[in-house]
């Protein structure tokens, strides 16, 4: 007779220390004598926890959900949502294939108090069906946005430690209340109720017509070719391509209004049992006290209400928020990931570097957002660091869709041409719903005027990952690039009402208004972000070229003799400053600026950037008539650097040593 509760022990035991190979054969030799539930669930554990997911999964599917135990079903669940077998993963949770969805009520009847676990998976699965196959675009299985958000607020209601679910929310435009950390104890007849009436407020704040599906398949999109005799400008608006407002989102604009959830209590008719906690934290408000589960939740509290600033892209809110924690919350790699990826995403490079640099001196194999980190590398042209961060994450981390991100900015830096494409490629073949890999895939294709190509990519990262401003951003400026105005407006605007704290698309917008005709609009729009940010360039230059091409050329020398004191090392200053001089008839002194640009240009050659702006890589080039695409910019280094042509900036040179009458106009 084998004694069942020692046996039973020792695999427990096994788990714990990671004896993986003994824990196999204990439960198999266990499960072979006796089989019974808590048998098949010991058998299980042990496959999945040594990676045999698909020996899990045809394990577990030679019992029917009435032999399993409700640990079993869960674990059954995740092995089916990692093998993408969807609908596998619906009838283990549902028990049937005839539905999509069913009740909350029937889910904790079958769960009861882990119901917050099998909830979360579903809202992860619900989410993934609704992009992943538009992505394939191919037929949708079942599942859509407001069913994953259901899930996520009754697993954040049903137990508030479930923070991914929390995320989650906040990554649809969803901002569930703060008070869902509080403190509180609920009878169990009551937590159905309270769960309940929290998801129907959540839901609350999702407007099923404020979302337009996007199409299954990949719009037909009329590019128009660029004119090299065009500047961009000054781009005609004859051959507008009408909008199709069914291929895009159109977003909640929860994100980007203030916090509408400041909620007062349950109501008693929901929560009958409710017992709050009262603080009596004095000196820091999220300080941890040992043994205490009322400073843990108002730690989760204080992470929770930053993360509200974070996904609105407001830095300074979210920084002071964060900086609350006390320094043993704070001195966390995940922390600072957050903080480097949110300096990132405000173009404050430098800041972003350091925040990243010690998230690896915290913990060196982190590989949580340093795919940003590479981003943020690749901008300030470190190749040195971008070398020996892509090393280490390709010999230990081969299997993370991050080191092929990172590999591909690295061979983006060092090398020119198309190579890197098959890494980021790489890591979308790794990890299919990898955003970021998508957006970036889609720089790269602009910048070898592979327009279609890039078009399909910036589109299939929305479809992962709808209020990815920086994709929608990529759209606008294509089309903006190849003319069409008013579609490039159209996709400018849902950017910005993603992330309306963005310099780079405020300066875009200021552009697209003076290409409409509304200059003094354009002008003021101008006037306000300077004013803003006195101390970033990108909008002063774009005033400095609206009015060189409106021929306002004492007001736009009046900008470039400001940038030429805040980036005296920018040969672009000196080259828009010899194209006034020379309209003006003054070709000593547009000589002198021209000579100026291009002794600038040769010794900078090596640091010039290629035109990116905070998020994209894109090559500019003088064409043969000057024109000049503006795309970037930084912090301290001018962000309009571009790779110029010698042979254009000589020939402008020569055309004033021949002649000092004629006033021809480059343009």
């Amino acid at each position: 007779m084998i004694d069942y509760e020692r046996i039973k022990v020792a695999i427990k035991d096994c788990l714990t220390y990671n004896n993986l190979d003994d824990a196999i054969f204990l439960s198999e030799r266990l499960h072979a004598q006796i089989k019974n539930p808590e048998t098949i669930y010991l058998l299980a554990k042990s496959l999945y926890r040594s990676r045999s997911t698909l020996r899990t999964y045809n394990f577990l599917c030679k019992f029917r959900n009435n032999q399993l135990c409700t640990k079993s079903r869960i674990m059954c669940i995740q092995v089916c949502f990692d093998l993408k077998k969807y609908r596998e993963a619906q009838f283990f949770a549902f028990n049937t294939m005839e539905c999509d969805s069913i009740s909350l009520d029937d889910l904790y009847a079958i769960y009861g108090k882990e119901v917050s676990f099998v909830a979360r998976l579903l809202g992860k699965i619900y989410a993934f069906v609704n992009h992943f196959f538009k992505i394939l675009r191919g037929p949708k299985i079942f599942g859509d946005l407001k069913s994953s958000i259901m899930y996520h607020a009754f697993s954040l209601s049903m137990n508030q430690y479930n923070f991914s679910s929390f995320d989650n929310l906040l990554q649809h435009g969803i901002e569930p209340g703060l008070e869902i950390f509080d403190d509180q104890t609920i009878l169990n007849e009551d937590l159905l109720i309270y769960s309940k009436y929290m998801v129907t407020k959540i839901l609350s704040q999702f407007d099923a017509n404020s979302l337009i599906s996007i199409d299954e398949s990949l719009p037909v999109v009329n590019i128009i070719k660029r004119n090299q005799n065009k500047n961009p400008l000054s781009i005609s608006q004859s051959d507008n391509v009408e909008i199709e407002k069914d291929l895009i989102y159109s977003f909640n604009t929860a994100m980007s209004e203030k916090n509408q959830n400041a909620y007062t209590k349950s109501p008693q008719d929901y929560v009958k049992s409710v017992k709050t906690i009262p603080k009596k934290l004095k000196k820091n408000e999220f300080e941890f006290l040992p043994n205490s589960t009322m400073s843990f939740l108002s730690i989760m509290k204080c992470i929770a209400d930053a993360f509200y600033e974070f996904y609105r892209y407001d830095t300074e809110k979210f920084i002071k928020k964060i900086q609350r924690l006390n320094p043993n919350q704070f001195n966390t790699p995940w922390i600072q990931g957050i903080i480097g990826t949110c300096y990132y995403h405000s173009s404050e490079y430098d800041k972003s570097v350091e925040a990243f640099k010690y998230t690896r001196e915290l913990e060196e194999s982190y590989v949580l957002f340093m795919d940003y980190y590479s981003q943020t590398l690749w901008h300030v042209k470190d190749l040195a660091k971008l070398s020996l961060l892509s090393s280490y994450y390709l010999a230990n981390y081969r299997r993370a869709s991050e080191t092929w991100c990172i590999m591909g900015n690295f061979i983006s830096v060092s090398k020119s041409g198309t190579e890197s494409f098959k890494y980021f490629k790489r890591a979308i073949e790794i990890n299919p719903e990898y955003f970021l890999s998508y957006a970036i895939l889609g720089c790269e294709y602009l910048n070898n005027n592979k327009d279609e190509i890039a078009i399909t990519n910036f589109y299939d990262s929305i479809r992962c990952n709808p209020r990815h401003f920086i994709s929608w951003y990529g759209l606008s400026h294509l089309f903006y690039r190849n003319g069409n105005i008013s579609r490039s407006k159209f996709y400018l605007d849902i950017a910005l009402s993603i992330n309306p704290n963005n310099i780079v698309l405020q300066c875009q917008y200021g552009l697209l208004l003076s290409d409409m005709g509304h200059l003094y609009e354009s002008l003021d729009h101008m006037d306000l972000y300077i004013s803003k940010y006195p101390k970033h360039p990108l909008c002063r230059f774009h005033k400095a070229m609206i009015l060189f091409n409106k021929s306002k050329f004492k007001e736009s020398m009046v900008e470039l003799l400001i940038l030429q004191d805040m980036i005296p090392e920018e040969a672009m200053i000196y080259f828009m400053m010899g194209r006034i001089y020379k309209r003006q008839g003054k070709h000593h002194l547009a000589r002198l600026n021209f000579s100026r640009a291009l002794e600038e240009h040769c010794s900078n050659d090596d640091n010039l950037k290629r035109n990116v702006n905070p998020f994209f890589k894109s090559v500019a080039t003088f064409s043969s008539n000057m024109e000049v695409e503006l795309l970037d910019t930084t912090d301290t280094n001018f962000s309009e650097d571009i790779i110029t042509s010698f042979t254009e900036i000589e020939s402008e040179l020569s055309s004033i040593f021949e002649t000092s009458v004629d006033d021809d106009d480059i343009l």
